[in-house]
């Protein structure tokens, strides 16, 4: 976490760069499981879906290109919200991500 802080410090745009990996990472990993209706390697009633490993995504952004691990299922095909076609969310994305630290 102090190597994130100390980016962050010295660059602003380099020091965003992994943190909204991180954020989107998980935001991916949240979405996956309400789709599959479970966690990983849960095992309920209620699942829909299995994953299937993931695969890295890039995401071209104002802060550069974002490498991402997206999901991947065995059932169904999983196109989480951060890849939404002609989508332009990043600068909200990234003041929302600014506003928690500050």
């Amino acid at each position: 976490m102090n190597d994130l802080i100390q980016d962050y410090l010295g660059d602003k745009n380099e020091g965003l760069k992994p943190l909204v990996t991180f954020f989107l990472n998980l935001v991916m990993q949240y979405e996956s499981e309400q789709q599959a209706g479970a966690k990983r390697y849960e095992r309920t009633k209620d699942r829909v879906a299995r994953r299937n490993g993931s695969k890295p995504r890039t995401l071209l952004t104002k802060l550069g290109t974002l490498t991402l691990t997206k999901p991947e299922f065995r059932e169904k095909s999983f196109e989480p919200a951060v890849f939404v076609k002609y989508s332009r969310v990043e600068q909200a994305l990234i003041n929302a991500i600014l506003k928690s630290y500050i």
